[in-house]
């Protein structure tokens, strides 16, 4: 009995130690301190912050408590998510935080200022994991207002990453553990900038330097950035997710399950959650000017175009945004061509090489990196309008059906990989718009009975096609690597941990012997997403053994993609 008792002191103390070093000590002083600091901060560093749709989360706020899910580019978006939410009437959120940044001094002021904080991995500590779980149960419950990222960590390449459900399982699991308590309203929130706080960082970790770790030099450090301009920052709030709703929907009668029904319950509607989630996050995009910049200039030949050119593809990518929005909750900038690259000017993106035949913008080497980091922002906002120009660049002739198969064949890949939501019957009316445009500009001429064909080859037109086209190609050539790989080598062959290293290594001598590509073409995550869309829709499957299996079915889309790739590509 003694020891028993002296076991129970022993975790009695663990616990209350682990839940000191987790829970917030939240102070509305320190709170309205930080925000008039940090609107001194940002009207030093940026040119304006632009915020949408945060009416919507303001009528469903009185009676939900409200979980933010944003997408994660930079450590400013916590600072920026939280001080646009509380400048707009609602209560700040309490933060989730690594335990990382729990620094001395830093640590006990963003405590106060709503941080809570977290170990990456809970792997291990059971008695933590359980601590965790019943703080963010007793926060959720009592209706306070949270915010986390379900990416994990800040997103390298600039796409938005595969979810990491851990604590969107521990807000499911709570409103399961309370059905009687306050409803809960899942907000996803989409943050874009112009120009990046740690882009010198991420392009050293895309090249391979390890990442730099938080510390007081490193947070003193970056005061030098005071001095520097980054342009605009964007936030838009996309369509809120009633966690009710959601139940209802997917498992009538949840009010009243057990506790082991509820844990299994949990367990199967977190995926499904965290995928909604990351789709309406990608839904909310902005697409600012230097997103439109960098998709126009990017995958250009020596990343560099004449000036009327450049005017005319950042022209038409604003038109195929206008005319086939990837959701009613996204937005496009209103601004002018001839601004648009004044501003790239202006913040360093490109810079301009005078010549008595017509300037000619280019990109620096230096700032290739993070200019393909705003492409991938919203790459999947034209994924269709450049799947569409990649299938009439590479055929004679192609009729609206014949382009709307094909797209149909790759909507499983681009639903998984890109975070889409849009229905087959979407899908069509898309491509129809798409191909309109394209005839409307003078890209694509019509065929009569034929469909529609690109134009003719040593034209103007067919160049600017092919332009528009490259911005889709390393994502396909990357799933092309990665099916023809598994195909070449056959079912059970390989494990999940070799094929991203061989495609990785393949990626990498491709782009040293044939095209140049920016590290993040060849990085072991982008591959992964790949292997991970491909068992997302059922196309592979990992056995017993670790081995990777597959079937016939994985023919078809991988000769799709060999249309869609040019020859020199394949």
């Amino acid at each position: 009995r003694s020891i028993e008792s002296f076991f129970r002191l022993s975790l009695t103390a663990d616990a209350r130690r682990f839940a000191w070093e987790i829970a917030s000590d939240y102070s509305h002083a320190v709170v309205r301190a930080c925000e008039l600091l940090l609107e001194r901060i940002w009207n030093r560093i940026y040119d304006g912050i632009e915020v949408y749709n945060l009416e919507a989360v303001a009528r469903i706020a009185p009676g939900h408590g409200l979980v933010y899910l944003p997408c994660h580019r930079s450590h400013a978006d916590y600072l920026l998510l939280s001080f646009v939410v509380h400048r707009g009437g609602l209560a700040a959120p309490y933060v989730a935080a690594g335990d990382n940044l729990n620094l001395p001094l830093i640590g006990p002021l963003l405590r106060r200022a709503g941080a809570f904080f977290l170990k990456r991995r809970f792997k291990g500590e059971t008695l933590y994991a359980a601590v965790f779980r019943e703080y963010l149960h007793t926060m959720l419950s009592r209706g306070f207002p949270m915010e986390y990222f379900i990416e994990g960590g800040r997103s390298r390449s600039g796409r938005t990453l595969a979810p990491r459900a851990g604590l969107l399982g521990m807000t499911l699991d709570s409103r399961l553990r309370d059905p009687r308590g306050r409803p809960l309203a899942l907000v996803p929130v989409y943050i874009g900038y112009e120009k990046l706080l740690e882009g010198r960082s991420f392009v050293s970790e895309l090249e391979g330097l390890p990442k730099q770790r938080e510390s007081l030099r490193a947070l003193a450090g970056s005061w030098r950035l005071l001095a520097r301009r980054f342009g605009r920052a964007y936030i838009n709030f996309g369509e809120p997710l009633i966690v009710d709703r959601f139940l209802d929907e997917r498992a009538p009668g949840w009010e009243s399950a057990g506790a082991d029904e509820r844990s299994a319950l949990a367990e199967r509607l977190t995926p499904v959650l965290a995928d909604i989630v990351a789709r309406r996050i990608n839904a909310a995009v902005v697409i600012n000017p230097i997103n439109l910049l960098a998709m126009a200039i990017a995958d250009a030949p020596h990343h560099a175009l004449d000036e009327r050119l450049l005017h005319q593809q950042v022209d038409v990518l604003a038109a195929m945004a206008a005319a086939v929005p990837v959701s009613r909750h996204a937005f496009v900038t209103g601004i002018e061509p001839a601004e648009v690259i004044a501003r790239g000017e202006r913040l360093g993106a490109v810079s301009r090489f005078a010549h008595p035949l017509g300037d000619i913008i280019r990109v620096a080497p230096e700032q290739l990196a993070l200019l393909t980091y705003f492409r991938n922002n919203v790459l999947h906002a034209f994924a269709f309008p450049g799947l569409a120009v990649s299938l009439l660049s590479r055929r004679a002739t192609m009729s609206g059906d014949e382009i709307a198969a094909s797209a149909l064949g790759l909507l499983p890949f681009l639903r998984a990989e890109l975070f889409l939501d849009l229905s087959e019957e979407e899908v069509r009316a898309t491509m129809d718009r798409v191909v309109a445009l394209l005839v409307e500009r003078g890209l694509v001429e019509s065929a009569g009975e034929l469909g529609f064909r690109a134009p003719e080859s040593n034209t103007v037109e067919a160049y600017r096609l092919e332009l528009l086209a490259r911005s889709q190609r390393q994502m396909l050539e990357r799933h092309y690597l990665v099916q023809a790989v598994l195909s070449s080598f056959g079912p059970d062959r390989l494990t999940r941990e070799r094929l991203e290293e061989l495609v990785c290594l393949l990626g990498q001598r491709l782009t040293l012997l044939f095209e140049y590509a920016t590290p993040e073409f060849y990085e072991r995550a982008a591959f992964a997403s790949c292997i991970d869309t491909l068992a997302a829709i059922g196309l592979i499957e990992e056995d017993a053994s670790g081995r990777l299996s597959f079937d016939l079915r994985l023919v078809a889309p991988l000769r799709l993609l060999e249309t869609l790739l040019p020859s020199d590509a394949l």
